[in-house]
């Protein structure tokens, strides 16, 4: 059964790519907007700057990753509606920039080992994100949440 996306929306014919390149630019204006907001608390805080807004800067900017997935895949489901293929393929990209993301922070921070459990706290935010999309398809789809076609997602 197909379901049309959020009536009035329409398609954009906006590529992949392009959504990727908007979405990381939304989430470096945020990274950046919480970097200044951190700025102000330290200033408030102690009145002068600490030196470790290095590290505070380049982990937002790793944020940035997982963001970008998560804006990109949002934007897409609200585009494309939430037929199953779209949904796995939006979902395994926040997946995979999860993974992407604890990889940079472990290489910048110095962690000593990524473990399986980085793979399974990675899953956190998928669930997050398809936490979302359940309340999209019960909100504007009108569908139930267990009308799921799973072999749509196989094939």
């Amino acid at each position: 059964m197909e379901y049309a996306p959020m009536s009035g929306l329409g398609r954009s014919g906006v590529s992949i790519g392009t959504l990727f390149k908007i979405a990381a630019i939304a989430a470096l204006a945020i990274a950046g907007g919480q970097f200044l907001l951190d700025v102000l608390i330290d200033l408030l805080r102690h009145s002068e700057l600490r030196f470790d807004e290095v590290d505070r800067i380049v982990g937002l900017l790793i944020g940035v990753v997982s963001t970008t997935a998560i804006v990109a895949g949002a934007y897409w489901i609200v585009q494309d509606g939430t037929q199953e293929a779209v949904v796995a393929q939006a979902a395994a990209a926040v997946y995979v920039a999860e993974i992407v993301e604890a990889f940079l922070r472990s290489a910048y921070f110095d962690w000593a080992e990524v473990e399986v459990w980085l793979f399974l706290t990675s899953l956190s935010t998928v669930l997050y994100f398809l936490t979302f999309v359940l309340a999209y398809r019960m909100a504007f789809e009108d569908r139930d949440v267990r009308d799921w076609d799973l072999s749509a997602i196989t094939n």
